[in-house]
C-alpha cells in the first residue's frame, strides 16, 4: 500500500512539474475572473470533475490501472500549468490566487483520486455513491465561497 501511494504521488508530482514548466512557457495577456452565480459554479465544478472520477471508478480493475495513472498524471499537469501561468503572470499575487482557487482540489479531489485507485471496494455502487457525495459536497462548498 505504501509503495502504491508513493507511485501515485510520484506520478502526480511529475505531472505537476511538467505542468509548471509548460505553464511558464505559455504567454497569457491577462487573467480575467468570470463572475458566475452559485448555481453555475456548483454545476460547472461538479460536472467538470465528475467525469474523470466516474471513469476512474469504472476502470478500477487490474487491467486498466494505466488509464487511472494517466488521469492522475493529467490532473497533475492541469494543476501545474495553472500554477505556472499564475505565478509567471502575477508573481506573489498569483500564488495567492492559486491557493484560494485550487487548494480545495489538493485537499479533497487529489486524495479522492488516490482513494479510488488504492481501495478496492466490493461494490461499484457503493464506491460511486461515495465519490458522488464527496464531489457534491466539495462543489457545494466551492459554490458558497
Amino acid at each position: 500500500m505504501k509503495k502504491q501511494l508513493l507511485l501515485l504521488l510520484a506520478i502526480f508530482g511529475i505531472g505537476f512539474l511538467v505542468g509548471v514548466v509548460s505553464g511558464f512557457k505559455v504567454t497569457v495577456s491577462d487573467y480575467n475572473s468570470v463572475d458566475k452565480n452559485a448555481i453555475q459554479t456548483f454545476i460547472n465544478t461538479f460536472t467538470m470533475n465528475y467525469w474523470y472520477l466516474f471513469i476512474m471508478c469504472i476502470l478500477n480493475d487490474g487491467a486498466s490501472v494505466i488509464v487511472n495513472l494517466f488521469i492522475i498524471f493529467c490532473k497533475g499537469i492541469t494543476l501545474g500549468t495553472s500554477f505556472g501561468i499564475l505565478l509567471k503572470n502575477k508573481a506573489l499575487f498569483g500564488l495567492g490566487v492559486y491557493l484560494t482557487n485550487f487548494l480545495g482540489q489538493f485537499i479533497i479531489l487529489v486524495p479522492l483520486m488516490f482513494v479510488i485507485v488504492l481501495l478496492h471496494c466490493e461494490s461499484f455502487d457503493r464506491k460511486l455513491t461515495f465519490v458522488t457525495v464527496v464531489l457534491a459536497s466539495y462543489s457545494f462548498i466551492i459554490a458558497l465561497i
